[in-house]
């Protein structure tokens, strides 16, 4: 049979045709089936994609509309402070207001104050010129006292000279002489009233004129160790160390006085040597000599009233 089979399949057309027709149909039906299971397979992976794609849009939808509702509720917590703001700014420009016009009181107050220091100083100006002319007036009244000692030395002389004198100028002269000692005494005191009184002054207008330009408050005292040394304008600050002579008239003497008890100073109390010293001479009186004595130096002399050097700390 097998024969046949191939004798039709080399001479019979019509039997190949049929025979083709048949292995085509098979071939085209595994084909079909193939194509079917593989399209199969990719509906099936592209469905459980779609269906994951599906998922996450539900997701986004759902943090979305999360969002969306926290958003909103931040709005409304913003408002509310904006409320909240526009409430505290009006308050402030009310507080603005009143501070405007308390500040328009005190500039009204200052310009009085302005005022009346000028004429305050005005005042201690003339004050200071009295100073000035009684001071004068008293180293002409020891003038007096001493051309005063010299006279009576004199008489003496000649009340030794003259036995018979004695007698008679004896109560002249003790009542000269007690004349003369009663106002040595008033004068004594009284310079040793001024003398106080400017040492105060000095110390209250360092302390012045530190706060003001400096914005350092101090308390600046007299230092006196027993039998060593006196200085009448002292002040320890954490940076420096002010020490200060108080004279009425100013010479060199002065100053080579005050740099003497600094070195003394360092020497009795050595934690001063770490510090800066600040010299400061305050006097009624400065001559041209003692005030480019006192720039060399770099000492601040004053008189309370004009700065004839620059004060440095």
């Amino acid at each position: 049979m097998s024969g046949d089979i191939l004798e039709k399949l080399r001479n019979d057309q019509e039997f190949i045709k049929k025979v083709a027709d048949s292995v085509s149909q098979n071939v085209l039906v595994n084909l079909m089936k193939d194509l079917t299971t593989i399209i199969n397979e990719k509906f099936t992976l592209f469905e459980d994609k779609y269906n994951k794609l599906i998922e996450e849009i539900k997701n986004l939808r759902q943090d979305f509309q999360d969002q969306n509702k926290k958003i909103l509720d931040r709005l409304e917590k913003v408002e509310v402070q904006i409320v909240k703001l526009q409430e505290q700014v009006a308050k402030h420009t009310e507080a603005i207001e009143r501070l405007q016009e308390q500040t328009n009181r005190n500039t009204e107050a200052i310009v009085k104050l302005q005022e009346q220091v000028a004429k305050h100083t005005e005042a201690i100006e003339r004050l200071q010129e009295q100073t000035n002319r009684n001071t004068e007036a008293i180293v002409k009244l020891q003038e007096q006292v001493a051309k005063h000692t010299e006279a009576i030395e004199r008489l003496q002389e000649q009340t030794n000279r003259n036995t018979e004198a004695i007698e008679r100028l004896e109560k002249k002269f003790d009542e000269t002489f007690s004349g003369v000692k009663k106002e040595l005494s008033e004068i004594k005191s009284y310079l040793a009233t001024m003398s106080s009184n400017l040492e105060e002054e000095g110390r209250e207008y360092v302390e012045w004129k530190f706060e003001k330009d400096l914005g350092i408050k101090l308390e600046v005292t007299r230092l006196e160790i027993e039998n060593v040394l006196e200085i009448d304008i002292y002040a320890e600050h954490k940076d420096f160390v002010i020490v200060g002579e108080v004279k009425n008239r100013v010479g060199i003497s002065a100053v080579r006085e005050l740099n003497k008890k600094i070195t003394t100073l360092k020497r009795v109390k050595p934690e001063t040597s770490n510090k800066k010293i600040v010299s400061i001479i305050y006097g009624l009186g400065f001559t041209r000599e003692v005030i480019e004595y006192c720039k060399e130096q770099s000492i601040f002399a004053t008189n309370g009233f004009k700065e004839y050097t620059q004060l440095t700390v």
